[in-house]
């Protein structure tokens, strides 16, 4: 599980116009978005092909000459996404290990050659 948290300051700029571009940015990204308080949101995306949750939590604060950010983003990976990259290691490394075996006998043998 990943999981980070930030908080910044943006001088000069209004809450009301960081709450319209966050949200819309948000949105974008793929998240399903939900205002939890007043200027504060809660995203989640799942990709199920992968098995990745991703989820945020923003907060929008007044401040003097500016506005606040606090951001904690995180993200995991499910048990469906962990067999799927296990299967998929399983499959793929013999094959990878073959086809570089067959890839360098036929490049000693042209050395030779």
């Amino acid at each position: 599980m990943f999981e980070k948290r930030e908080v910044r300051f943006f001088p000069g700029l209004h809450r009301d116009d960081a709450w319209r571009k966050a949200w819309d940015w948000w949105g974008r990204q793929g998240f399903q978005l939900t205002k939890t308080g007043p200027y504060r949101m809660h995203g989640s995306s799942f990709y199920s092909r992968i098995g990745l949750r991703r989820e945020f939590d923003a907060i929008l604060d007044d401040a003097d000459g500016g506005t606040n950010v606090d951001l904690t983003v995180n993200a995991q990976i499910t048990d469906e996404g962990l067999i799927a990259g296990a299967v998929t290691a399983a499959f793929l490394l013999p094959v990878a290990v073959l086809g570089g075996a067959v890839s360098y006998s036929e490049y000693e043998t042209d050395a030779r050659n």
